[in-house]
């Protein structure tokens, strides 16, 4: 949260669920979790601030840490239960009608990269 003012933490947090999908839409990973999740998106993310993260392939994420699933979400969720534990139990239990697109951000967040390029392709062209 390095690069967010405290005023724009403050408003993402008590406004965002009164955003429209488009204007949520062109938040930064970051700003929407804080709009999406509210305090449990805060907490996150002052959590994430203390680790050492170091970038990580979305494809080496799902090979080594997720259990594969028809499920985009179940899949990003196995994977940071397994590799970020303290991350996983963090995450309120009702993750919005936005989740899909929280748990991209938090994946982002946490330095997990090129996650849409590979469920672009694995999805529309059946890449591995």
């Amino acid at each position: 949260m390095k690069n967010l003012t405290p005023e724009r933490i403050e408003f993402l947090v008590k406004n965002g669920l009164d955003l429209s999908i488009r204007e949520v839409n062109k938040l930064l990973p970051q700003e929407k979790i804080l709009a999406l999740w509210g305090l449990d998106g805060y907490a996150i993310l002052k959590y994430i601030d203390t680790l050492e993260l170091t970038v990580y392939n979305f494809r080496d994420f799902i090979r080594n840490d997720c259990y594969m699933c028809s499920d985009y979400g179940q899949v990003i969720l196995s994977g940071i239960r397994k590799k970020f534990p303290v991350v996983y139990e963090m995450i309120p239990e009702d993750m919005g009608i936005c989740s899909l697109d929280c748990l991209f951000a938090l994946a982002y967040v946490l330095k997990i990269r090129n996650l849409e390029t590979y469920i672009s392709l694995t999805t529309i062209y059946g890449i591995d």
